[in-house]
């Protein structure tokens, strides 16, 4: 019996001679350096070919360059992908921005003034149910949702359209609100995404509360909303939450780890309200709304409302920030620490130096000026930024306010920017109404409580003198939320009121061009109230 013979054969060396090229990642020169490779690696073998496209060799060649084209550059982009710089896919470059602790601005909602037009006087208030809807046709030719709000994401007063007024002016804002409710577990690192998107920018409000959905009032859900923060990662002592930004404008809503921050407690009610919708699409056109609508006041009587826009048009809607406008803006905002890079830095970082001196701050840059004024409003120069100052005592700033403010923008200023401080742009605006009263009232003390309540939402000062801090920007005051404020105090029951000027709405972003700066002051002098008994109208 014979053993058969084994043979063994010993792998051939890579022939020294053939200098591959490492850099070869497309198709093409993979595929002749795969060719180069072969010709030089079995030259030694005696084996040749000619390299013809029609060689069955060429096949695997081929085959083998489209595979490693394939993995080549899907590593090339993988690799690119985790760096800001580079990153294309929103997804992953909203995972790096998450990471460095900043947000990506997501789209924000425009603003429609909408003239009401009563078919007869009312001999009643109207109160509208809160957040009522219209319909309007956007620019690319979809239907957009607009609710009536009193002022911007509030989301529970009821706006009161007053007796007496045939036409007044009120302010819809695109969108569709929402509330989503969970109850905590009471552990650390608890987290909520939103059940509808895409968000829009700065409506989200997170309240918590020990009171179920069915029990709790709107009151306690606005009193009881927490704080949202930039990072998880300062130690706090209350309830604190900070949004992340995920792809298609998701929102996942993260509450506080471990000790940073207090932990919504075992058994409480999670609020989260927000609004959806929002982007360009919804500034919509002037005559873009024309509705007739039945209503009933607040005696039952029916009447006919007429919505319409035949002056006005959406204004400050705006997409979802772009990718590349991400990447060019998370540098500088990191970077800039406690520095002033951009528009945003001047409110915060100025009103955390000085918390007692001032009181607000509106900021307007060239970039914005532009955006919303076609660059012809206060042609505010490329390298400048205009800041309106409001001190808390409700004034102008004063001479060393003025000069501690200078300084403080001279240390933070990162960039090379000129800086132009302002007054803010006071309008003493009247209030002149007759109040009508049952004799089941005491009509000092009902003016006294008038004057109380409207200095204690418009005002500097209260009726005892103390800063109300309630003074803003370019605030919108609507005729109906006076009317609903003075109706509050007097009482359905007891009386009813009659404004004189009743179309005087302050409203500084229907001007055009805008009066950047304008902050709106009632002062105790400027409440007029005549008190007429009921029985002698």
């Amino acid at each position: 019996m014979t053993t058969p013979s084994i043979t063994t054969t010993v792998q051939p060396q890579f022939n020294t001679l053939w200098q591959p090229d490492y850099t070869a990642l497309d198709y093409i020169p993979m595929r002749d350096e795969l060719t180069d490779y072969v010709r030089t690696r079995y030259e030694s073998e005696g084996i040749q070919d000619d390299f013809l496209q029609s060689s069955a060799a060429m096949v695997f060649i081929d085959a083998n360059a489209y595979v490693g084209h394939l993995i080549a550059h899907r590593a090339e982009d993988l690799v690119g992908e985790v760096w800001l710089p580079s990153v294309q896919l929103r997804k992953n470059l909203l995972k790096i921005v998450n990471l460095f602790g900043q947000t990506p601005k997501l789209p924000t909602a425009a603003s429609l003034n909408v003239d009401v037009v009563a078919r007869t006087q009312p001999q009643a208030t109207i109160t509208m149910s809160r957040l009522f809807p219209v319909q309007i046709p956007g620019l690319d030719g979809k239907t957009k949702n607009f609710e009536l709000m009193a002022a911007p994401n509030d989301y529970y007063s009821r706006v009161v359209l007053p007796a007496g007024v045939r036409s007044q002016r009120l302010t819809f804002y695109a969108g569709t609100t929402y509330q989503d409710v969970f109850q905590s577990t009471g552990a650390t690192r608890q987290s909520y995404q939103l059940s509808k998107s895409p968000v829009i920018e700065g409506s989200v409000f997170v309240s918590v509360y020990p009171k179920s959905p069915s029990l709790i009032t709107p009151d306690e859900i606005v009193g009881s909303r927490i704080v949202a923060v930039p990072s998880l990662v300062t130690p706090l002592d209350q309830l604190v939450y900070k949004l992340e930004v995920l792809e298609n404008n998701i929102v996942v809503v993260h509450f506080a780890i471990d000790r940073f921050g207090m932990v919504p407690p075992r058994g409480y009610y999670v609020y989260l309200d927000y609004r959806i919708g929002g982007g360009s699409s919804t500034n919509v056109t002037v005559g873009a709304l024309d509705k007739n609508l039945i209503f009933r006041d607040d005696l039952n009587n029916e009447i006919q409302l007429t919505f319409s826009n035949s002056n006005s048009r959406g204004i400050g809607g705006d997409n979802q920030e772009p990718v590349e406008e991400i990447k060019e803006r998370i540098p500088g905002h990191i970077r800039s620490t406690d520095r002033f890079s951009q528009r945003s830095d001047f409110p915060s970082l100025l009103k955390d130096e000085l918390p007692d001196e001032i009181q607000e701050v509106f900021v307007l840059d060239y970039q914005t000026d532009k955006r919303l004024n076609n660059g012809v409003a206060l042609n505010v120069p490329q390298n400048g930024v205009f800041l309106w100052i409001l001190p808390v005592s409700g004034g102008d700033m004063d001479d060393d306010l003025r000069q501690v403010i200078a300084s403080c923008i001279e240390e933070k200023n990162l960039l090379a920017q000129e800086h132009y401080l302002f007054n803010p742009d006071f309008n003493d605006w009247l209030v002149r109404a007759d109040i009508y009263y049952s004799n089941k009232v005491d009509p000092v003390d009902l003016e006294n409580r008038i004057r109380a309540r409207l200095l204690a939402e418009y005002g500097a000062y209260d009726a005892n003198g103390n800063p109300t801090n309630k003074l803003k920007f370019m605030r919108i005051i609507n005729v109906s939320q006076v009317s609903a404020l003075i109706q509050n105090e007097i009482g359905k029951s007891y009386g009813h009121l009659v404004l004189h000027d009743p179309s005087s709405d302050i409203d500084p972003y229907s001007i055009n061009p805008p009066t950047f700066g304008q902050v709106a002051r009632l002062d105790q002098d400027n409440i007029i109230l005549s008190m007429i008994l009921e029985e002698d109208k």
